[in-house]
């Protein structure tokens, strides 16, 4: 099958898990999950679908657009040219402590 109706299947099936973000690429699927439930049932989904996870990557964002850090998930298709890229903020998952102020967070402080 092309990919072109596989990835309109694809947007389809996983638009209700999180809002969808650009993409550069037309092999890729791009998803911002603001929840915990959500995160559980995509993955799930996925692994259902033949996605395997390749990594996960946390990324300082504080400094960046709302001071949060980032959880960057990268899924692979088992048999075809597709990745599903995830990303949740650490706000939504609470697993992960969010600090505002930390003592010795800013650039030339000294813990005393």
């Amino acid at each position: 099958m092309p990919l072109a109706p596989r990835m309109k299947r694809l947007q389809k099936r996983y638009a209700a898990f999180g809002s969808e973000l650009f993409r550069h690429a037309s092999n890729e699927l791009h998803f911002l999950v603001s929840d915990d439930a959500r995160l559980l049932s995509l993955v799930e989904k996925l692994r259902d679908n033949g996605f395997y996870l390749l990594s996960i990557t946390a990324n300082d964002e504080q400094e960046l657009e709302d001071y949060c850090f980032k959880l960057y998930y990268l899924f692979s298709h088992a048999t075809n040219d597709l990745f599903l890229i995830m990303k949740t903020d650490t706000i939504y998952t609470p697993m992960f402590i969010r600090q505002t102020s930390t003592p010795c967070a800013e650039t030339g402080q000294q813990q005393r």
